[in-house]
């Protein structure tokens, strides 16, 4: 069984904080108001980074999407943009995110990415060129 990971935004300083642990006798859960909690989702992208709720990824070059956790559904993908007008549905499967993911980002340390108005192809060119 995977041990839990998790990273977090620190809203107050805007950095990223990795390798996350708790101590929930010392911190309870309410005093992390300033900090945004992500989970690992088990995953990695092709370049072999660590797949996290609140990243933005590139899918087989044709979808942006955003991952999600509820706690019905555990982890799921939002589309932000679709760059085929006559995909209704995209199938994302994560278990095959080693072969078609890139991670381009967060929506913490770019929250602009959110909006689909922002992506055009050439602007994730540049992104995945990186």
């Amino acid at each position: 069984m995977m041990k839990p990971k998790f990273r977090a935004w620190d809203s107050l300083d805007e950095v990223m904080l990795t390798d996350i642990t708790f101590d929930y006798v010392k911190y309870p859960v309410s005093s992390f108001t300033e900090f945004e909690l992500m989970q690992y989702t088990g995953l990695k992208d092709m370049e072999g980074n660590e797949i996290y709720i609140g990243d933005i990824l590139l899918w087989s070059n044709d979808v942006i999407i955003l991952i999600k956790a509820k706690d019905e559904l555990g982890f799921y993908e939002e589309t932000i943009k679709s760059f085929d007008e006559n995909v209704v549905c995209h199938d994302i499967r994560f278990y095959r995110s080693e072969d078609e993911a890139i991670i381009l980002g967060n929506i913490f340390e770019n929250p602009r990415m959110k909006n689909k108005t922002n992506w055009t192809k050439t602007k994730i060119k540049k992104l995945v060129e990186k």
